[in-house]
């Protein structure tokens, strides 16, 4: 692993107890919590074999990006860019990365992990770790609870603190808190607390193939309906001739509409839904299939552990200050 800094912007993500934290303590923890390391391995892998999409494809894919966070607007995408110090070349190399295959070539993301970490979300989960870490242990001080010492750190963990560059004073005061917090965090992850909030949240945890065809008004709507129901066209043939927008989604329950999320969990895979209102007109959703919540799969798991630490520690949030563009902006 390369010795130089990686490189961040000098930003403000949060404040908490009279202080501004930035990018460097923020990965700390998650290098502490044991959450930086496989991200860093996965993506150096896949920019190692990074495909290079050609413009129609990228533009596509691009679109994509920007419907599913609501930037449909220039403007809008453009702010959104600003606000966290990320580039169109930032979202294009994110892109390549998902459809890259990785293998056992590496290629240090010393220089673009902001980026990468930006534009696939997963900044947004450091943060309220983040802020969780340090909001139990603002709790933990003012009830004093007994110090727990820090674990010790691996060789990749050292590694990617000494790229971070921190202050030792600053290191220790992030390790205290994060082991204090992973202390009390133990007592609500267990398999069986997770097994049993499946049970209460698996209409939630149903993911859905979908794809969402975007009209402008209810007579383009109802046209898309009858092209997709009555003449079976597939939706990318539709896409093509009427050069109508098309998003595909796969997502949970919870992060469709809510009207939508009523006819999807009453629907069959290869059903035709709506029209529904959008922020820009209507949509038309095709269901292409459902997964039931399987707890083995990663991204069940991570929302039932993120789910977990909410309802546990539903007040160590409450003394951040989050900038505008942070999760809780």
């Amino acid at each position: 692993m390369s010795t130089n800094p990686i490189q961040l912007p000098d930003v403000v993500l949060l404040e908490h107890g009279g202080r501004a934290w930035r990018p460097p303590e923020v990965l700390a923890v998650a290098v502490l919590n044991g959450t930086l390391q496989p991200i860093w391995r996965d993506v150096s892998a896949r920019e190692a074999v990074r495909p290079m999409l050609d413009d129609e494809a990228l533009q596509t894919a691009v679109n994509s990006f920007r419907t599913a966070r609501d930037l449909t607007a220039a403007s809008d995408f453009q702010r959104w860019m600003d606000g966290r110090h990320v580039d169109l070349d930032d979202v294009a190399d994110h892109l390549e990365r998902i459809v890259a295959e990785p293998g056992d070539a590496h290629t240090d993301p010393g220089d673009w992990l902001w980026g990468e970490l930006v534009c696939s979300g997963r900044l947004d989960r450091m943060l309220w770790d983040f802020a969780r870490v340090l909001g139990v242990a603002a709790i933990a001080t003012v009830e004093g609870w007994a110090p727990v010492p820090p674990g010790p750190i691996d060789a990749e963990a050292a590694a990617l603190l000494a790229r971070l560059g921190l202050p030792s004073d600053t290191l220790r005061t992030l390790r205290a808190a994060t082991a204090r917090y992973a202390d009390r965090e133990a007592e609500v992850l267990t398999d069986d607390h997770l097994a049993r909030l499946l049970e209460t949240r698996r209409l939630d945890l149903i993911r859905f193939d979908v794809d969402l065809v975007h009209a402008a008004d209810a007579d383009v709507a109802a046209e898309v309906k009858l092209c997709l129901t009555v003449e079976r066209e597939p939706v990318a043939e539709l896409s093509q001739r009427t050069g109508l927008q098309v998003e595909h989604r796969s997502a949970f329950t919870t992060a469709f509409a809510r009207e939508l999320q009523r006819e999807l969990l009453a629907a069959v895979p290869g059903s035709i839904l709506g029209p529904f209102p959008d922020e820009n007109g209507l949509v038309v959703a095709s269901l292409i299939r459902r997964h039931l919540p399987d707890p083995a799969r990663p991204e069940v798991r991570e929302t039932l552990i993120d789910i977990a630490r909410r309802d546990a520690f539903p007040g160590a949030t409450t003394g951040v200050r989050w900038p505008a563009w942070t999760p809780r902006g």
